[in-house]
């Protein structure tokens, strides 16, 4: 909708249908985010115009709204108007310099999910190493794509401007991972033989203040995926207490296993204990905790075959086929948030669906983890620093974006 008379009409419009139980949503570049960085205020320019029509049809709430002027990360109601951003780096105000590429789901409930993708995801860039520059330099070459890439001799690409024999040798090992959609792991590279735990946990946020749930799978002695899940917000520690109790009897000796771990799973459980249950720190301080993403990347014990290394691309890239929950951690975090500030029916979460979105998740690096243990394709070059020994138990890394 570009103009007041424009939304006036179709407002009108669904009001002589018969009503539905699908949301409707409305597409919009009348709606403008902006944010003052030094009051950390949010102001929703053109609102009062655009409410106009849809005061007047009694439809407040009856849509919701998608802002070609707002990050899709941004989400909020502005007197009875549902304001959903969908333009990546529409606004430079919120954190973003360059426009990206966003794929979303409309779900029939009025919730968006969404994936952001930046430029660099797509072509040549997504090669390790491989940046706009050295693209362009390879592209000038006659390698047009991955798979091009993927078959060129080392001694072809080594002899490009600023690339050399090592970097020609990770950039097209990288290339054939891709291609292939195939795990690789470093010579001597070993997962623990010891049976895992395989957790990922939903927070209120990036900077949370209650792990109101934690799905762990144990597959030993039979395949089992358990929901720790408290839903009153006035009880932060009661999922995460009901957890170590569990682990304390059943997690002894065993990789607790997260991905990304030490940038978020492992830290924030560590804050809550202390501030909620400290008498089951020592459980925690003694759990042999394994963070996949950090010993396959960071320790480079294996090359991924994802557009990225994120979980949600690297384990479809091996096979693993999502459950369309139509959800995404933020907007998880969002609507935990909405319902502690106002527990209400109108707010309350679908339980069920957010406990099948955390299965999936669970599910997907337990695929993950299993490809790697079972692989034969080894790395070419890189070094191994894990081994069915790596316990690393400390934090090593800080929240950050997911």
């Amino acid at each position: 909708m570009s103009t007041p008379a424009a939304l006036a009409h179709l407002v009108g419009s669904e009001g002589n249908t018969e009503p539905e139980s699908l949301e409707t949503y409305i597409l919009s570049d009348q709606l403008s985010v902006s944010v003052d960085l030094i009051k950390l205020e949010a102001t929703l320019d053109g609102l009062e115009d655009y409410r106009v029509p849809l005061t007047e049809h009694n439809s407040l709430g009856d849509f919701t709204h998608l802002s070609t002027e707002a990050n899709p990360e941004y989400r909020s109601e502005w007197k009875g108007v549902n304001v959903q951003g969908v333009m990546p780096g529409a606004n430079e105000q919120q954190g973003t310099t360059q426009a990206g590429i966003a794929h979303f789901q409309l779900q029939s409930d009025g919730i968006v999910g969404g994936k952001i993708r930046k430029l660099g995801d797509f072509g040549l860039r997504a090669v390790t190493q491989v940046g706009e520059s050295r693209a362009d330099t390879l592209h000038e070459a006659g390698f047009k794509s991955r798979a091009e890439l993927a078959s060129a001799p080392v001694r072809e690409v080594a002899t490009l401007p600023g690339i050399g024999d090592s970097l020609a040798r990770t950039i097209i090992e990288s290339a054939q991972v891709l291609a292939q959609r195939e795990i690789r792991k470093a010579p001597g590279a070993n997962l623990p033989d010891k049976d895992p735990i395989f957790i990922d946990i939903e927070t209120d946020g990036l900077n949370p203040t209650m792990i109101w749930l934690i799905g762990v799978l144990n597959r030993e002695p039979e395949d089992r995926y358990m929901p720790f899940l408290e839903q009153d917000p006035t009880k932060p520690g009661q999922a995460l207490e009901a957890f170590l109790s569990w682990l304390a009897e059943f997690g002894q000796d065993r990789p607790v296993v997260a991905y990304n771990g030490w940038k978020f799973d492992f830290p924030v459980i560590e804050e809550h204990i202390n501030e909620y249950c400290p008498d089951y720190l020592d459980v925690w301080d003694n759990v042999w905790k394994l963070d996949l993403y950090y010993w396959a990347v960071k320790k480079k014990n294996a090359l991924f075959p994802g557009l990225t290394n994120k979980l949600e691309d690297v384990a479809p890239a091996v096979g693993w086929e999502p459950l369309d929950t139509g959800l995404t951690g933020a907007e998880v975090g969002r609507l935990f948030q909405r319902y502690a500030e106002n527990p209400c029916s109108a707010t309350e979460l679908d339980w069920e669906r957010h406990k099948t979105y955390c299965e999936d998740d669970v599910r997907a690096l337990a695929h993950i983890y299993d490809t790697i243990k079972e692989t034969t394709n080894r790395m070419t070059g890189g070094s191994s620093n894990g081994s069915s020994s790596s316990t690393e138990t400390t934090s090593q890394g800080t929240l950050s974006d997911f």
